[in-house]
């Protein structure tokens, strides 16, 4: 199992929960996990960012949702990602 994974395990697997039951945020797990994160903008405004783990895993975040991701790129798991995705980083 990746760190995003057991991320996303304390979390119910629902993108929509970003809270444990014994009030740990999204966040805060990401960050105890040594996250490394990146913003889509590049200058930490608006809400779409996304946590990297030394695994090479990914949680994605935003407009309030997240879900698990991809390093090169900005898809959600479960939205389509592609070999020739048009969301790349640049």
């Amino acid at each position: 199992m990746t760190t995003a994974e057991k991320i996303a395990e304390q979390l119910s697997n629902d993108g929509q929960i970003f809270e444990t039951a014994d009030g740990a945020s999204l966040d805060d797990l990401c960050r105890a996990a040594n996250g490394r994160q990146e913003w889509r903008d590049g200058y930490r405004t608006g809400d779409h960012y996304k946590w990297i783990f030394g695994d090479s895993s990914v949680i994605m975040v935003c407009c309030g949702c997240w879900d698990l991701g991809y390093v090169d790129c900005w898809c959600w798991d479960g939205e389509g990602h592609t070999d020739k995705c048009s969301l790349l980083d640049s």
